[in-house]
């Protein structure tokens, strides 16, 4: 099976290490690679909640409603199963997976 893509594999690592070097990517084994490249694959609620900008709502208002649906918005988000975040987070940025840092 490997031969009936050897020339495209060899390209790609080409590209790979024409950016990366070689030696660096030695120390890590897949499953670092993986995360690196895509991401952490669990979505911490908090810590997402906690790097979000709400940009719409009005929080020098008297009224107060924004807050609760903002409340309302995360609290339904934490019920949600991974699955249902990962498909939130990929329509909200783009990709459904957190950055190794998190959301920073």
């Amino acid at each position: 099976m490997f031969d009936s893509v050897h020339e495209q594999v060899s390209a790609l690592l080409k590209g790979i290490f024409d950016v990366l070097p070689r030696n660096l990517l030695a120390a890590f084994d897949y499953q670092e690679l993986e995360l690196l490249i895509c991401g952490v694959p669990k979505i911490d609620v908090d810590d997402w909640k906690r790097h979000t900008d709400v940009k719409f709502a009005d929080f020098d208002h008297p009224s107060k409603a924004e807050h609760k649906v903002i409340d309302w918005f995360w609290a339904i988000v934490a019920e949600f199963s991974q699955d249902q975040r990962a498909r939130l987070l990929q329509f909200v940025t783009g990709t459904s997976r957190v950055p190794v840092e998190g959301f920073k």
